[in-house]
């Protein structure tokens, strides 16, 4: 099986605004700097340096949304960062939809049921982090995914955003607003 893991992971002040993305194995969708400019104003950019069994496979630089989804942003940055004492560093991602979809996150369990946001005080019922709500505002919900590239939080449901994420491979406008 196939494994790819965020080796290191950090936020990328100095690296340049441009995202580079190449997760079809062939290469044949690459983003880049020719590529649209986003919708949104990026206020901060994080990356993963990615490895595929065991091996380099380069770096993604994201950037993230804070003026638009705040809280979002901000747990994504501090988990990517490392700040709080856990964070994405050597997790993997553990679910990979081809033409779809790559899932990662779950620095807890590993295996998608998991994880953790920074804003997690305690454990509900069942063991689990609790998740933080969602940012619904008129400018966040004109966010779209339109092209290949996009970065989103994963949940499972309302108000229960944590750490898990997806990279989307091609558009996917059916998750527009979810």
């Amino acid at each position: 099986m196939l494994r790819i893991t965020m080796s290191r992971a950090g936020t990328a002040a100095g690296i340049s605004a441009t995202t580079v993305l190449c997760m079809q194995p062939d290469g044949a969708r690459c983003l880049s700097s020719g590529d649209p400019v986003p919708k949104a104003e990026v206020t901060s950019k994080v990356f993963f340096e990615l490895e595929i069994d065991g091996r380099r496979a380069g770096t993604v630089v994201m950037g993230l949304y804070g003026k638009t989804v705040p809280k979002t942003a901000e747990n994504f940055r501090q988990l990517c960062s490392g700040e709080p004492g856990y964070g994405f560093q050597d997790s993997g991602f553990h679910r990979i939809i081809p033409s779809f979809m790559l899932q990662g996150g779950d620095f807890t369990d590993g295996n998608g049921t998991g994880g953790r946001s920074i804003y997690a005080a305690k454990k509900n019922f069942m063991g689990k982090w609790e998740g933080f709500a969602d940012e619904w505002t008129a400018e966040s919900r004109k966010l779209r995914h339109e092209e290949p590239g996009v970065l989103s939080m994963a949940n499972s449901g309302p108000n229960t955003n944590g750490s898990q994420f997806f990279i989307t491979t091609v558009p996917t406008p059916w998750l527009d607003g979810k």
